[in-house]
């Protein structure tokens, strides 16, 4: 893998707002069938049963783009029919780790504004509790959807 491609994978490294803090530390590792890089353009495709694992996440999509930007923060579009996650969370409150879970057709990363945008037939769930829509906006510095 080039290693722009490498370091745009960053764009990832944070799904969901409430993950395990531990997994920001951890290697991201991305399985596809085709990667194209674009050094010049800062952009990044992966393409075909694409898996992502950095930690606790899991990823599963059809495709990433993945684009940085001049100030280089990272803005990644994940498609597929759906886009899939998996990710423990940190204990809170004095209640243990629970798994988060979540799928849509287009899942967008915006590592400047802290944001993850799930598009079109989304949900998410965490422990007992499930949001649905046609967008669930992830807010990481708020950890509020």
């Amino acid at each position: 893998m080039p290693r722009l491609a490498g370091a745009l994978c960053a764009a990832l490294l944070s799904l969901p707002a409430i993950a395990e803090k531990a997994d920001k530390d951890k290697p991201t590792n991305i399985e596809a069938n085709r990667m194209t890089a674009d050094d010049v353009r800062r952009v990044s495709i992966f393409e075909g049963g694409v898996v992502l694992t950095k930690g606790t996440l899991v990823l599963k999509a059809d495709r990433i783009v993945v684009r940085q930007d001049a100030n280089g923060f990272q803005h990644a579009t994940a498609t597929g029919t759906p886009v899939r996650f998996r990710q423990r969370t940190d204990p809170k409150d004095g209640k243990p780790a629970v798994w988060m879970d979540g799928e849509a057709l287009r899942i967008e990363f915006d590592d400047a504004n802290e944001r993850v945008d799930l598009h079109d037939k989304a949900w998410v769930r965490r422990d007992q509790d499930e949001v649905r829509g046609n967008h669930i906006a992830l807010d990481q510095r708020t950890e509020a959807f």
